[in-house]
């Protein structure tokens, strides 16, 4: 979440973890080369600026979407995520972010038995499924975001197995961050920390940037405002 224009430079450095990301330990090899997507926002609405099943490190249209980012000069919310599968075929419909009306979202994690024969679902993956979860309750205006947050969160940690809940949601006036992970062993994979200046709120899961980053702990959720205030909550 950025007060001024969003440089293309964070996204240059964020796809060096296509090829270099941390990954779990029963991984071969290090990197997140399944897809990669960036999402910011125009007049609230969410646009792709690129999104492709391919390893970001070596397709051109990932730097056409740094160019556009820098022409466009957009403030504001912006989402970028990198995937390594795990659930769901290599597809430009499993790939996040995904974005249905005004939100998008990213998820880091397995739920390996979550039904994904969901209406509206266009992938095949548990992070969609979870993301449609999300967003039914959500457009339930009986509450607010952070208790439709909580209530899905809590649902699936007692009906499912996982290896993690954590991900990212926003609407363009809000980010959402979230860290949950089942297995303590794997709670550096499933990191998530918040680094605040003046100007912006960066959140990420590694520390690519020389930032006073702050770790979100376990079952945390937390909410970053359009004028950069953060507020925390247990879940």
């Amino acid at each position: 979440m950025s007060k001024t224009p969003i440089s293309s430079s964070f996204l240059h450095d964020f796809r060096l973890l296509a090829e270099k990301g941390d990954v779990l330990p029963i991984a071969e090899k290090p990197g997140h080369k399944d897809g990669w997507g960036i999402v910011s926002y125009q007049n609230r609405t969410p646009i792709h600026l690129g999104r492709q099943p391919k390893n970001a490190m070596e397709d051109p249209k990932y730097e056409e979407a740094c160019e556009l980012l820098d022409q466009s000069g957009l403030t504001g919310s912006l989402m970028a995520h990198l995937r390594k599968a795990s659930k769901g075929e290599r597809s430009q419909e499993n790939t996040a972010p995904f974005v249905r009306d005004e939100w998008c979202f990213g998820h880091n994690g397995t739920i390996p038995d979550l039904d994904t024969n969901i209406e509206g679902l266009r992938g095949n993956t548990d992070s969609e499924a979870f993301f449609l979860l999300l967003l039914r309750r959500i457009v339930d205006n009986a509450v607010s975001i952070e208790r439709a947050i909580t209530e899905i969160v809590q649902g699936i940690r007692r009906k499912y197995g996982y290896s993690s809940l954590t991900f990212l949601l926003s609407n363009g006036t809000r980010m959402y961050a979230y860290r949950e992970y089942s297995d303590p062993k794997y709670s550096s994979y499933y990191n998530l920390m918040y680094a605040l200046d003046k100007e912006s709120v960066l959140i990420s899961q590694q520390k690519i940037w020389y930032r006073d980053w702050v770790t979100i702990p376990n079952k945390t959720l937390v909410t970053v405002f359009k004028n950069l205030k953060v507020c925390s909550k247990s879940i």
